[in-house]
């Protein structure tokens, strides 16, 4: 709707701007799996609001969703067969079972299934979920805990986070009436209902909320406007919130800086410095650090052979069948003691305090 009403001509083509909204959910999909919630809730809601039109935008925005998130699609099936593939309902089972405690990531399977997480014990489930869920709206005084959550206040600076509360409820207000009430607005409550029921059912962290903060700001601009109306009110308190959220933008930089490790930091660097941009890397590394996932040079690393279970021994036939898929170097975690190299020492280029880059060809 914010795009037809930018570019007019868009507002004669609807088939073509549903087609341009599920190609940038489905590119959602790429970033994060819980993208493909925009899918049954973006079809839904053409079918509802979207007139004489509603069907063919719907079919549409779905073929569009899904050539958009087709490279996703298509390397999960090439690599594990199953298209949709994730590991969800294992964090699903270490929020319920494991206390979130990442040194248990192993007890349980990467197959294991959202069933199978639910009928072990239902009722623990159900408290996992209620818990994370009133985490996220508010908690208060139900608990002896000494600080309280409310997550949803926390995706926008005061207050602009506020402000986004009250939209949020003048929303839900003006829904009463439907035919009096733009129909976008229920339409971005639901979408706010079913992501957070859905991220709930693992663990609560501010970070896997992100996506909600572009809906809470049209929702706080939407209260701004209703309060002040149009006119220098509305302009000042504008000035007013770009001057007091302001810092929140070196913060956020600052936070994300100050959680990187100085040990992955020095072992990027390193790899940098002495391998190739062009070269592969095979990095015998924990499966619970981003080093290898996440970071600057994870483009560059292959899958080990056998898993990145660091407790289990490496042999000399790995490494032979790492350098036949194309590994030039190896970053090791000396914590694990030497690689077995025919000579560690010489093969070893340089070292941080806890990770070694070794040359393999």
């Amino acid at each position: 709707q914010p795009i037809a009403q930018s570019f007019p001509q868009f507002r004669d083509h609807p088939i073509l701007l549903a087609s341009l909204a599920g190609l940038l959910a489905g590119l959602s999909f790429l970033m994060r799996h819980p993208g493909l919630l925009l899918l049954p809730w973006g079809v839904l809601v053409l079918l509802v609001i979207g007139g004489k039109n509603a069907r063919r935008a719907a079919l549409a925005f779905g073929l569009a969703f899904l050539l958009g998130s087709a490279p996703q699609l298509l390397v999960n099936t090439l690599q594990t067969g199953a298209p949709l593939y994730n590991q969800q309902a294992k964090n699903i089972w270490l929020a319920v079972y494991g206390g979130t405690d990442w040194g248990r990531w192993e007890e349980a399977p990467n197959s294991i299934g959202l069933a199978e997480v639910i009928l072990r014990d239902p009722g623990r489930f159900l408290a996992n979920w209620a818990s994370n869920l009133r985490a996220y709206s508010g908690s208060g005084a139900e608990d002896t805990s000494e600080f309280g959550r409310a997550i949803q206040l926390r995706l926008l600076g005061w207050p602009a986070n506020w402000l986004a509360l009250a939209g949020c409820i003048g929303w839900l207000w003006q829904s009463r009436r439907l035919r009096a009430v733009d129909p976008l607005l229920p339409a971005l409550l639901s979408l706010i209902v079913l992501y957070v029921a859905s991220v709930a059912t693992a663990f609560a962290l501010l970070r896997f909320f992100l996506p909600l903060v572009a809906i809470y700001a049209v929702a706080a601009a939407w209260a701004a406007a209703r309060l002040f109306k149009n006119g220098p009110g509305l302009a000042f308190a504008a000035l007013v919130l770009v001057v007091v959220l302001w810092n929140g933008f070196s913060a956020g930089r600052q936070y994300v800086l100050d959680l990187q490790p100085a040990d992955e930091i020095a072992a990027v660097r390193m790899v940098e410095a002495l391998a190739p941009g062009d070269t592969l890397i095979a990095a015998r590394v924990s499966a619970r650090l981003p080093l290898a996932k996440y970071s600057a040079i994870a483009h560059r690393v292959i899958d080990w052979p056998q898993g990145g279970d660091t407790a289990r021994p490496v042999g000399a036939a790995e490494l032979a069948e790492l350098r036949t898929r194309g590994a030039v170097y190896l970053l090791w975690d000396e914590t694990a003691g030497p690689p077995p190299l025919a000579d560690p020492v010489a093969a070893r280029l340089a070292a941080t305090d806890r990770y070694g880059l070794y040359q393999l060809k």
